[in-house]
């Protein structure tokens, strides 16, 4: 489905943020490996707690890493955060900059307009939530790629929900109840 979460924050903006349940996920297997590792310690050092430390930092990297987007009517600006920890960056768009709200289908390995290559099982169609920018040297910003089968409809919603809120456009390439993108 969607890694991501739509709330409304007590300040009105609407916020569209990693979800609290990946990172509890993530902290819980990395408090697993740790305990494996502390109870295994007296059996001797192995190339195994090298690939088990490495993977518990991963995990906690991942448990710490921000991808924040909030859209806020009061100042008119989508903030933009992301990175790891102290390592932060932060953009703000006005709501100006931006054209359109944007769903976009393509199929995963396979080029624009392509008709060499046919879709197989590897090729998996996807689906992209992005700002369109009316900017020429960053003409979109991608907020979120998901499976369209899985997480195309509730994508969609999402993008509903944030273009009407922001009061900015909405332009989807297809709609994903008319194509039979869902599971069945």
């Amino acid at each position: 489905m969607s890694a991501f979460t739509l709330k409304k924050g007590r300040n009105g903006n609407l916020n569209y943020s990693l979800s609290p349940v990946m990172r509890i996920i993530c902290i819980a297997f990395a408090i697993l490996l740790v305990l494996g590792l502390i109870s295994a310690l007296g059996d001797g050092f192995g190339i195994s707690y090298i690939f088990a430390a490495l993977f518990t930092l991963i995990l906690i990297l991942v448990a710490l890493y921000r991808d924040d987007w909030i859209f806020s009517n009061k100042s008119r600006t989508i903030t933009v955060s992301y990175g790891v920890g102290p390592f932060i960056s932060r953009t703000e768009i006005e709501y100006g900059m931006v054209e359109a709200v944007e769903i976009r289908h393509f199929h995963k390995g396979i080029a624009d307009g392509s008709t060499a290559i046919k879709p197989t099982w590897r090729n998996k169609e996807m689906a992209v939530l992005r700002l369109k920018l009316a900017r020429e040297d960053k003409p979109y910003m991608n907020i979120e790629f998901v499976n369209a089968r899985r997480g195309g409809l509730h994508l969609e919603s999402m993008a509903n929900v944030i273009a009407s809120y922001c009061a900015l456009p909405l332009d989807i390439d297809r709609n994903a109840l008319q194509k039979g993108l869902l599971r069945r």
